[in-house]
């Protein structure tokens, strides 16, 4: 089956998401408040799983 331009959008936007939840996860490190700093690596690790299942479901929808 033959990928079009936007099967491989859809599946950077998913690479591009969970490249934003890495850089989340090296900045929040910052924060001296506990609580705030959880819920920052929380987010971005949410964030990173997203992008990895998205980025894997629409590879394989694509195929």
């Amino acid at each position: 089956m033959r990928h079009s331009q936007r099967d491989y959008a859809i599946m950077m936007n998913f690479i591009v998401i969970a490249a934003m939840g890495l850089m989340l996860l090296v900045l929040v490190k910052d924060s001296k408040v506990r609580r705030q700093r959880q819920a920052g690596q929380a987010g971005a690790v949410a964030l990173v799983g997203l992008g990895v299942a998205g980025a894997i479901y629409s590879g394989f929808a694509a195929s």
